[in-house]
């Protein structure tokens, strides 16, 4: 893994929902020589099919109604990386521009012929099989291609328990909270079926509810869902 951190070839994360898809992001990116200039994550899924372009590659005054020059996440993430959640979830036009991009590094923004450069690395993730979507021309198969230089499958936190002691102690230095060595041994009894993000919502929950600077494996307890 470490070969491909200096490296600019995009990267496409695979594994089920909340496996950590954007903290590994992160990590990749905090690793590289990009690491002082910005990460910008997007939820593909989230934004909706009317303004994604706009958000994405920016748009000119007029281009449609109440639009104003502005720049879209493109060029915000100049120089850094961009993480794009949810790949499978961008239209087919959306697929085309980001093509172009990888291709030729340059994107236009919405309304306007002028093209823009943007130095950006690109990761993707998603938690669907896009070689089905390929085959229902329902992804673009060059795309799919030019983003899976790199495909790396992130397994579920079950099958990674080693990980999961590092996650809770760097995730609960934010509330400068600890947990017994009780707590921490029932939380890694559990299945996380939700992955990460059920991980990280439990401990949200124990810290809220704790008012002990260490918590027990009691209060870990009433948080397991």
């Amino acid at each position: 893994m470490i070969s491909f951190y200096k490296s600019n070839l995009p990267l496409l994360f695979t594994g089920e929902s909340g496996t950590g898809k954007t903290f590994t992001a992160k990590m990749v990116h905090n690793l590289s020589h990009r690491k002082h200039k910005p990460f910008v994550a997007i939820n593909c899924g989230a934004i909706p099919e009317s303004i994604a372009e706009s958000e994405l590659f920016g748009s000119v005054n007029g281009a449609f109604t109440g639009a104003t020059t502005r720049e879209g996440l493109f060029e915000t993430a100049n120089g850094g990386t961009i993480f794009l959640d949810e790949v499978g979830e961008l239209s087919l036009n959306l697929q085309t521009k980001l093509l172009k991009f990888l291709d030729e590094g340059i994107f236009t923004r919405v309304g306007s012929t002028k093209e823009i450069k943007s130095d950006v690395r690109i990761i993707c993730a998603t938690n669907v099989n896009l070689q089905e979507k390929v085959k229902r021309g329902e992804f673009r198969e060059d795309l799919y291609f030019r983003i899976s230089v790199v495909p790396l499958y992130i397994k579920p936190l079950r099958e990674r328990k080693h990980e999961i002691p590092f996650l809770v102690k760097d995730y609960l230095s934010k509330f400068n909270k600890t947990l017994t060595g009780k707590a921490l041994n029932l939380i890694l009894q559990n299945q996380w079926k939700g992955n990460i993000r059920q991980l990280f919502s439990c401990l949200d929950r124990a810290c809220v509810l704790s008012e002990n600077s260490v918590i027990s494996e009691i209060e870990i307890a009433d948080c397991l869902f």
